[in-house]
């Protein structure tokens, strides 16, 4: 008898505890459900720095976290082209895509805009037609550095530290609108703005995220941005990858090979004005340690920016730069040939005609300069380079 009183006690509680367990249950998810919001999104991106965010937001989409305040409910991806990486990235994880030309953003549809690295003005109308405005991911600590080239420009400047905005959209100017949020990021010693982009990318995701979750509080927040700390990143010209070795040291040009490579040439002109574009910069810190000056001047030297000299045993084309320094490359393509080693250029464009130079002048080393001008560059004598070299001095 009081073993089947026990047993009947103990059926009955733990009836109960799951009775109870699941009215919590319910009662749990229900609240959550009815805290979250459910966004329709209207995306806008062109480039590799886009996707980090449509991937973020694309696997919130496909994998809604019950504890998170935001659903996305649908996506809708807004592009120029139909073949950048952001088109190629939708096709591949069927996202529908419309272009930007003649697209008209259709009312009460879209909750939030989101245009990352896009380059193009959004309309009025656009913005507008989303409920909670449209927010932009910047590549900087804007107001520093607005404008189409942000993270490029931080590295020519020598800048040490840069970082994302997430900024409200405004119609007609780029880059002007109120801040929701930033995040600091360290430019690491010699990082190029290529592999800057990469690191930056996910962080700006990431930081996106975190506005929409707490979307109410961030809008309710918002700070205009400093009037007098503005500097303007202008797009990136063609001309821009052209080295004055009479200006520029070889920090400035280590900088500068480092926003440009991967987007523009870095280049300079042989000395027959043949485009020679500069390939594989050692570390400033490295060559300047090399005394080449010494080893350059065949005991008569004074510094002329852009005088050339083979280092035989680094295997390093060195070049004269201003303020005393030298820049130093491993690859080199002249306009019309194959890419070359150091040593294949030098055997193939240096060697030769030294060789046929001191053939005809009693075993004088001629002194090959690089320029811009036709003036300044060519292979000098000695007593053309005392000339040349007084301008420097």
């Amino acid at each position: 008898m009081r073993s089947t009183l026990l047993l009947s006690l103990m059926n009955r509680m733990k009836w109960l505890s799951a009775a109870n367990i699941l009215v919590v249950s319910k009662t749990f998810l229900s609240s959550s459900y009815e805290k979250q919001k459910s966004l329709s999104i209207l995306f806008y991106g062109s480039d590799d720095f886009s996707i980090a965010s449509l991937k973020l937001l694309h696997k919130k989409l496909l994998n809604p976290e019950l504890d998170s305040m935001v659903i996305v409910k649908n996506i809708q991806v807004v592009t120029t082209k139909c073949n950048n990486p952001v088109s190629l990235y939708c096709k591949k994880v069927d996202l529908p895509i419309i272009l930007f030309d003649g697209y008209t953003v259709p009312n009460d549809q879209f909750d939030l805009g989101v245009v990352s690295s896009f380059g193009r003005l959004i309309p009025s109308q656009a913005i507008n037609a989303c409920h909670y405005g449209m927010f932009n991911i910047h590549g900087s600590l804007l107001p520093r550095w607005r404008g189409a080239s942000p993270i490029q420009h931080a590295i020519l400047n020598g800048d040490t530290i840069t970082g994302v905005t997430i900024m409200k959209i405004h119609p007609n100017r780029f880059d002007v609108g109120e801040i929701l949020a930033q995040k600091p990021i360290e430019i690491v010693h010699r990082i190029s703005a290529v592999q800057l982009k990469q690191l930056m990318a996910p962080i700006g995701a990431q930081l996106l995220w975190d506005c929409i979750e707490d979307l109410d509080n961030c809008l309710a927040n918002v700070r205009k941005q400093s009037k007098e700390e503005v500097t303007h990143a202008r797009k990136i010209k063609i001309t821009d990858g052209e080295i004055d070795w009479t200006r520029m040291n070889a920090y400035e040009i280590d900088r500068r090979f480092r926003a440009f490579n991967g987007t523009i040439d870095v280049f300079t002109y042989w000395i027959d004005g043949t485009p020679l574009r500069l390939g594989d910069i050692l570390d400033p810190d490295l060559v300047n340690r090399l005394n080449i000056s010494i080893l350059a001047g065949h005991g008569h030297y004074e510094h002329i920016p852009g005088l050339i000299y083979y280092h035989k045993k680094r295997h390093i084309l060195c070049i004269a730069s201003a303020n005393q320094t030298w820049s130093a490359f491993r690859s080199l393509t002249l306009k019309g040939r194959r890419k070359m080693s150091a040593l294949g250029f030098s055997n193939t464009f240096i060697r030769p005609i030294v060789k046929e130079f001191k053939a005809n002048n009693q075993g004088q080393r001629p002194f090959l300069l690089l320029g811009q001008t036709e003036k300044h560059r060519g292979m000098f004598n000695l007593n053309e380079i005392e000339q040349i070299k007084q301008q420097y001095l």
